[in-house]
């Protein structure tokens, strides 16, 4: 496939979840998971083109994997669940728009990795967030 058609099927994504965070091994299309993992390398290496840079900002795509807002927006996101649920378990294929999920499990791995910041940890905390599982 062209980067543009890859480009499309993000576009469609988003339309259909709401962000640009394809899990790996997103069932409808296996790759995009990979290709949108490719252009965040890009960026970061410098290599990609200001015109694909461009597109991808036009339609809202993060070079961060998470930054602090949608950290906060998945988090409340979470807190919602819980409310629902009565637990933070959340199944990697849970539909909300976003790919809440898939979240939950980078923050356990950010954890164990120590990598995620304190206050975070505190926040998750407070929802009795089970790390292992």
């Amino acid at each position: 496939m062209t980067w543009m058609q890859k480009f499309k099927a993000l576009e469609k994504f988003k339309q259909k979840n709401g962000d640009c965070y394809v899990p790996q091994g997103y069932t409808a299309d296996q790759s995009l998971g990979g290709w949108v993992t490719t252009q965040r390398v890009t960026k970061k290496n410098g290599t990609i083109s200001k015109e694909r840079e461009k597109m991808l900002n036009d339609i809202g795509f993060s070079w961060s994997l998470y930054d602090q807002r949608t950290w906060m927006e998945q988090f409340c996101a979470l807190s919602d669940f819980k409310k629902c649920n009565g637990h933070c378990l959340v199944p990697q294929n849970y539909k909300t728009g976003s790919s809440l999920g898939v979240w939950v499990k980078i923050q356990r791995k950010n954890k164990l990795n120590d990598t995620l910041e304190e206050d975070q940890v505190e926040l998750l905390d407070s929802l009795d967030f089970e790390w292992v599982v």
